[in-house]
């Protein structure tokens, strides 16, 4: 792990407009050096199933391993020059023109420690991503059919399944390069829902698709500061994107602890008032958990004293799970 100088689990960060307001969902491998390059190996045996090159020019791949156990290992910078040729081979010249991933009508075998390409060839490209998934678990997800891709329903932590010396060594690089991880568990927390609680995913159905699109997300982001909620909002209905960080409160109704807010608390409200990640100040937004599978939200622009807010004026969602 020499050229290794970090390593978290995480959650999608990108403009919220993008969607997949989603809990913890991956890993990050930050580069020791970036610009300096560096083999990305096979982490385990397994099969090569689609594969894809994304508009910024770096690959991703989709290996199938046993059962339902799946990985993706993206934003790879170069790839083995067999493995792309075989690639060309199934697909033609066109799969390196198409940002999807495309599924190769026979899957390609790999071993563990076999070379796949190489990373930290740019110096403005710090980390590469690794998912990890298992369709036959989804712990801390309540509704994984809604969810509209399964590695985000199914994943889970690396760290569950390597031995005890690997375990020691990522525990030591936990965190990204000059910020170590302040929480646990180690990597992160993969799955946020708590069932009869605030905390997790929540959904809004605005169409027959029973991938239903998250709207809500309120957790903690483990892999760095457990003492902190995040809240992810994605509400086109609303005209309403962004992700905020706050610091919870153990008791009262204002920025409380998402997983102690249950249908037995009144309503609550979080202030959003310092956002992050292509997100401005927004308001109050306000929150009643009405059983174990729904909640009532609605937001309020430019008002931050709760006590400038009565009962919900008539602009609340209900979202589900």
């Amino acid at each position: 792990m020499a050229p290794i100088g970090g390593f978290e689990g995480v959650h999608t960060r990108n403009d919220p407009k993008l969607g997949r307001p989603y809990g913890m969902e991956r890993h990050v491998i930050w580069h020791k050096t970036p610009g300096k390059p560096y083999n990305v190996y096979a982490p385990a045996t397994a099969y090569i199933y689609s594969v894809r090159k994304s508009t910024v020019g770096h690959y991703g791949l989709n290996f199938k391993m046993w059962g339902d156990s799946h990985f993706r290992l993206d934003h790879i910078h170069n790839l083995d020059e067999e493995l792309k040729a075989e690639i060309t081979s199934q697909l033609g010249e066109v799969w390196e023109e198409t940002a999807s991933f495309l599924y190769l009508p026979s899957p390609i075998p790999v071993h563990e420690g076999d070379v796949l390409g190489q990373t930290g060839v740019y110096a403005d490209s710090s980390n590469w991503d690794w998912f990890v998934e298992d369709r036959t678990r989804h712990e801390g997800v309540i509704a994984p059919e809604h969810y509209w891709s399964s590695i985000f329903a199914y994943s889970r932590s690396v760290y569950d399944l390597c031995t005890d010396e690997v375990k020691e060594q990522l525990r030591s690089l936990a965190g990204k390069p000059g910020e170590p991880q302040k929480g646990e568990p180690v990597l992160g927390q993969f799955g946020s829902d708590i069932a009869g609680t605030l905390s997790g995913t929540w959904f809004y159905n605005t169409t027959n698709d029973p991938r239903w699109g998250p709207k809500l997300a309120i957790f903690r982001p483990y892999h760095m500061d457990s003492s902190k909620v995040e809240i992810k909002l994605a509400i086109p209905e609303l005209d309403l994107y962004g992700v905020w960080t706050i610091s919870p409160l153990e008791s009262g109704n204002i920025n409380p602890e998402p997983e102690n807010v249950t249908s037995e608390s009144r309503i609550v409200y979080y202030i959003l008032d310092s956002g992050t990640h292509y997100t401005e100040e927004l308001g109050l937004m306000v929150v009643r958990v009405n059983a174990e599978s729904t909640i009532t939200i609605e937001t309020h622009r430019d008002i931050f004293d709760p006590e400038d807010f009565g009962d919900f004026s008539g602009g609340e969602l209900t979202l589900s799970r």
